[in-house]
């Protein structure tokens, strides 16, 4: 009996979570704020979340915005002014605004008219992002993203179906997923995208140049932040032409990083690269990521600070890894072949190769600066930096990690050498559509390295 109860509740929570559906579309109208007293000139987007509710059996809906800050919370007023909520029945026609909705910066509550509704939600979104960057009252680019400062509404179960940009001509508009545009009009199919990993970025088109790189490895699109100064008045900030010699110095730099890359991972297939300058500062943190848009279209952002550094390097090596052979962020490997072999090449593909052990000296003081403990790259369970401090994971995944990469390098025939096979490795990675360290250190092991010397490499990791 016992046993028939719990089976007919099984199969009545899996009739309900089959007969419930929540699926999301979206209007996002783009468009440039007037300054006033109190906020400056600046791009902003106004947004209707459209929602359709089927079976829904729980009254109150209660919708979350993700990774939000303590800061986020307080200033709700100003990241969301005129938020409102409207709502029907499916069998009904109009609209009405719900007045019993609650928003208190985090979660967005309100009562269901019907199992069957369609639901609005209508807001003017301000991106807190790049705050930290007004300049003269303007500022040039803004950041969308997921994963950062939320600017979407979501819940356990809820589908994306797609999303509609509408965006002036002065700007451009970079997403993390294929659109189609047409004049002003940019339609996202987000049907396939994970739940809410949807990001977007506006950029004024008045402070950029623009320029591209094409061989026959790759397309790359360069959008250089320009150089700014103040008006007379300084009330705006006003564009300036970056000194030729700078981009001349930029592009090569990044054509032959970009070919050594190719050559490495042994690729045949062209791929395109849109690149962003810009003033990417997370809480005095400088960065630059990666959006995998397609198997052979990515989205670079790269903070202005990081050009004449490995950063570029280290994104692009991220484009020709696809992303689901890597371990997962659970397996204890992930940062160490997500992360650390990526700087590792990153390094070796920037500098000469004769000055790599000096570089790899001041890589591993660097970390000693701070760090008085050493720590297995296979026990961390996030890649984190403390602004404030200069302590945090990313230390171990972006030094002290890469270090040991090295001297395992030399010790087995130097960085070149190890390059080599490590290029091999990847070759055979990729047509078993894996990458682990079970399979490295047989292949390693099978190129005559010795127990001695795999066993001091796990061990100093």
């Amino acid at each position: 009996m016992k046993k028939q109860l719990v089976l007919f509740l099984y199969l009545a929570v899996c009739s309900t979570a089959l007969s419930q559906s929540i699926v999301s579309n979206l209007t996002i109208n783009i468009k440039e704020r007037a300054a006033n007293d109190s906020l400056p000139r600046f791009c902003t987007v106004n947004i209707e979340q459209n929602l359709v509710f089927e079976g829904y059996t729980t009254d109150t809906v209660n919708l979350q915005l993700n990774n939000v800050s303590m800061f986020m919370i307080a200033v709700k007023s100003f990241c969301f002014p005129h938020l409102a909520v409207e709502a029907r029945a499916a069998t009904e026609i109009n609209y009405r605004p719900l007045s019993n909705f609650n928003f208190d910066g985090k979660t967005l509550s309100f009562v269901l008219p019907d199992p069957n509704s369609h639901v609005k939600i209508i807001y003017e979104h301000l991106a807190l992002f790049n705050l930290a960057h007004l300049y003269a009252g303007a500022l040039y680019f803004q950041a969308y993203m997921h994963d950062q400062q939320s600017w979407l509404f979501s819940c356990l179960g809820m589908r994306m179906d797609n999303a509609v940009f509408f965006v002036p001509e002065d700007c451009y508009l970079f997403v993390n997923k294929p659109y189609i545009k047409s004049d002003d009009t940019a339609i996202v199919n987000l049907s396939s995208a994970r739940d809410i990993e949807f990001s977007f970025y506006v950029a004024k088109k008045d402070y950029y140049q623009c320029d591209t790189i094409a061989d026959i490895f790759s397309t790359m699109y360069l959008y250089f932040l320009k150089d700014i100064a103040a008006s007379s008045d300084s009330t705006y900030a006003i564009p300036i032409e970056k000194l030729n010699s700078v981009l001349v110095e930029r592009k090569e730099s990044l054509h032959t990083r970009t070919q050594k890359i190719a050559d490495f991972f042994n690729s045949k297939e062209h791929k395109f690269f849109y690149i962003i300058d810009a003033n990417l500062d997370n809480e005095g943190v400088v960065w630059g990521r990666m959006h995998r848009i397609t198997k052979k279209d990515f989205l670079i952002l790269m903070d202005t600070s990081m050009w004449n550094t490995t950063s570029v390097g280290h994104e692009i090596i991220h484009a020709y890894i696809p992303y689901e052979y890597n371990p997962p962020k659970n397996d204890s490997t992930h940062y160490f072949f997500n992360e650390s072999i990526v700087e590792y090449l990153a390094n070796y593909f920037f500098y000469e190769k004769q000055s790599l052990p000096t570089v790899y000296e001041d890589i591993i003081r660097k970390y000693y600066e701070r760090e008085n403990k050493i720590t297995s790259i296979f026990k961390i369970d996030d890649n984190r930096i403390d602004a404030s401090t200069g302590e945090g994971t990313a230390r171990i995944v972006y030094l002290k990690t890469p270090y040991i990469i090295h001297k395992f390098a030399e010790m087995i025939g130097g960085d070149e050498y190890f390059v080599e096979l490590l290029s091999e490795f990847y070759q055979q990675s990729f047509e078993k559509k894996q990458i682990s360290l079970h399979d490295m250190e047989y292949f390693f092991r099978s190129k005559s390295v010795t127990n001695e010397q795999w066993s001091w490499f796990i061990t100093n990791l």
